[in-house]
């Protein structure tokens, strides 16, 4: 499964927005099975958001230039196993949204 953005690829204003601080609701979405996977994390005024290939959300404070959220309350071992499964089929379109 290939991403259509990376961290650098974030809005300017967006990346503002998540250099703070506050929670930021994480919902990862599967339109075509209408399931929806959602927790919350935190940014920091520390973020690089600057790699060209990845985004990752991690629960631990490390930061690095992948690095999109930190604090995250759930990890993958979290994810609905049905949800994981449905992600197997590189046809599966998986939405993430971002509300801050």
């Amino acid at each position: 499964m290939n991403a259509n953005k990376a961290v650098k690829d974030l809005s300017p204003d967006f990346k503002e927005k998540i250099r703070s601080d506050k929670a930021v609701k994480v919902e990862l979405i599967l339109p075509d099975y209408g399931k929806i996977f959602e927790f919350k994390a935190f940014g920091s005024k520390k973020l690089i958001l600057s790699h060209d290939r990845d985004a990752v959300i991690r629960k631990s404070d490390y930061i690095c230039s992948r690095t999109l959220l930190v604090r995250s309350e759930k990890a993958a071992i979290n994810i609905d196993r049905e949800f994981v499964n449905l992600l197997r089929d590189r046809k599966t379109t998986i939405v993430m949204r971002l509300v801050v």
